[in-house]
């Protein structure tokens, strides 16, 4: 399919003038290939990039959403990027955090290796931790999540409900 396309423009390339000329497009295409410029020895970068500041909470914003860093990086000046699929976060030179992108309003993403130190120092915040809760949520709703009519998806998300909860209480018990 691409070598008939590609051949059926070389083609019109030959056959048909350029408007306004007594050249075809190739002739003209021949010459102007002298003095184009030559490409960037690097790839020309597709994102938009913003600095942001990490809150006390580990978490930078980009546009309506919130995504985590690592808590080292609590409080710092940052560098993120937005592609279309994913949000990279940079400390100087380094790259501290990667997340896929929302087009959402209000949306977390909360990486639970981001807040391990922490829950280290306080192991009795564990079942209160909303890092922990949402990726055992996405984990075991995976399957049947994308079948969820919307009614009950935005129930769940907005859900008062207190999400304490002990994952070690099955083994405690």
């Amino acid at each position: 399919m691409d070598f008939v396309l590609r051949q059926n423009c070389l083609r019109y390339t030959r056959e048909h003038r350029v408007p306004g000329s007594t050249r075809t497009i190739a002739e003209v295409w021949e010459e102007e290939k002298k003095v184009l410029l030559p490409l960037p020895p690097k790839e020309f970068g597709c994102y938009r990039q913003v600095e942001v500041r990490a809150d006390s909470y580990s978490r930078v914003r980009f546009e309506t959403n919130t995504y985590s860093v690592p808590q080292s990086y609590a409080r710092q000046q940052l560098v993120l990027k937005a592609y279309v699929d994913k949000i990279e976060v940079w400390a100087r030179k380094e790259l501290i955090a990667t997340h896929p992108r929302s087009y959402g309003k209000g949306e977390e993403h909360l990486d639970p290796r981001h807040y391990l130190k922490a829950l280290e120092r306080k192991p009795r915040a564990l079942g209160y931790a909303s890092p922990l809760k949402m990726e055992l949520f996405r984990r075991y709703t995976r399957g049947f999540w994308p079948n969820w009519p919307p009614g009950a998806k935005k129930a769940c998300r907005n859900s008062s409900v207190s999400w304490a909860w002990n994952p070690f209480s099955a083994w405690t018990s």
